[in-house]
C-alpha cells in the first residue's frame, strides 16, 4: 500500500494484501438461513416433536404420582393440632409415676454437697405436687465430710420426719458429700447415670408423670422457665440474676399468680421457690414475683 502524498523516504511494506483471495473448498455447503424466512419440516424433525411430547408426558404423569404420594404421607404423619383452650389449665396429677419407662430401680442414690449454704428445699415439697408419689428417703454421711452443717441437720430430720401410707414408689439414699457438684441424682445404680441439678431432678420427676403430653405449647413454656431456674442457681451476681427473672416473671399477673398458669401449683413453681430461698431473697425487684413467693412460702409452709 502506498502513500500519495510527499515522503521523506519509502519503507518497506510490512505485508501487503492480495487483491484475489481464494476461499478454501468445503465439502459441504450449507444453504444461508438468512436468506430464505420459511422453513419447511421434514417427516424426521415432525418425529423428535413427538418423541418429546411423549416424554413430557411421561414426566408429568410421575410428578402427578409423586403429589398423590406426598399428599398421603401428609395426612398420614400429620403433627396433631395443638387445643388451645387447654392452654394455662393444670391438671391434677393422680395416680402413679411411670418410672418404668426410664429404666428406673426401685433404689436410686441422691449425692448432696455440703458445700452449698443450703440444701435443695423442694425434697420438702415434693408431695405438694405429687401426693400420690410416695418417696422414702434414707440419708448417710460420707467419708469426705467430717460433720453436717446446721441448715443441712434440719433439712435431714425434717426428711425423716415425714411419714407415708403404703409402700414406697421410690426409696431414695441421699449420700451428703465434701465434693463441688450440688445435686448428683443417680438414675440407675448399676450403669451410674447421673443427673445433674436440683432443677433436673424436678424435671425427671415431672416427665415420669406426665409421659403423655399432648399440650405441646405447656412443655415448651414450662422448659423454658425450668432453665431459667436451672442457671439462676449458677448465678453469682445481681446482674446475671436480672433476665431470668424476668423470664419466669412474664406473663406471671395473668397466669392466676403462678409461674405456668392454670388454679395449682406446678413443678416450675417448686423449682422457682427452692433456688429463691437458697438464695435467701425476698425482694425480686418485680412486684409481682414478690406475691408469687410469698404464697408460695405460705402454701409450702416448710
Amino acid at each position: 500500500m502506498e502513500s500519495k502524498g510527499p515522503v521523506m523516504y519509502h519503507i518497506k511494506p510490512v505485508f501487503e494484501l492480495k487483491k484475489d483471495l481464494t476461499l478454501p473448498t468445503n465439502m459441504y455447503r450449507m444453504k444461508n438461513i438468512h436468506t430464505n424466512s420459511s422453513i419447511q419440516s421434514t417427516n424426521g424433525n415432525n418425529n423428535d416433536i413427538v418423541n418429546v411430547q411423549q416424554r413430557q408426558e411421561i414426566l408429568l404423569q410421575k410428578l402427578a404420582d409423586i403429589k398423590s404420594l406426598l399428599a398421603a404421607l401428609k395426612v398420614e404423619v400429620a403433627v396433631p393440632k395443638i387445643n388451645s383452650s387447654t392452654f394455662g389449665k393444670v391438671s391434677t396429677m393422680c395416680g402413679k409415676p411411670n418410672f418404668n419407662q426410664f429404666g428406673i430401680t426401685h433404689d436410686v442414690v441422691l449425692n448432696l454437697s455440703i458445700n452449698k449454704k443450703n440444701p435443695p428445699y423442694s425434697l420438702l415439697a415434693v408431695n405438694k405436687i405429687w401426693p400420690d408419689c410416695v418417696l422414702k428417703y434414707s440419708c448417710h454421711l460420707h467419708s469426705s465430710a467430717a460433720s453436717l452443717p446446721k441448715a443441712f441437720k434440719e433439712f435431714q430430720d425434717k426428711l425423716e420426719a415425714q411419714t407415708f401410707n403404703g409402700e414406697p414408689d421410690l426409696n431414695i439414699r441421699i449420700v451428703w458429700k465434701n465434693v463441688d457438684t450440688d445435686c448428683e441424682f443417680i438414675i440407675s445404680p448399676i450403669k451410674s447415670v447421673p443427673l445433674f441439678g436440683e432443677v433436673n431432678l424436678l424435671r425427671f420427676l415431672n416427665a415420669s408423670y406426665q409421659y403423655n403430653k399432648t399440650d405441646i405449647i405447656k412443655e415448651t413454656l414450662m422448659d423454658e422457665k425450668l432453665d431459667a431456674c436451672y442457671c439462676l442457681s449458677r448465678c453469682q451476681t445481681n446482674d446475671d440474676i436480672k433476665p431470668y427473672l424476668q423470664i419466669l416473671s412474664n406473663g406471671l399477673e395473668n397466669n392466676n399468680g403462678w409461674l405456668c398458669g392454670g388454679d395449682n401449683i406446678s413443678v416450675v413453681d417448686l423449682a422457682a421457690w427452692s433456688v429463691f430461698k437458697q438464695m435467701r431473697k425476698n425482694n425480686f425487684g418485680i412486684q409481682a414475683l414478690n406475691n408469687w413467693y410469698k404464697n408460695c412460702n405460705d402454701l409450702l409452709n416448710v
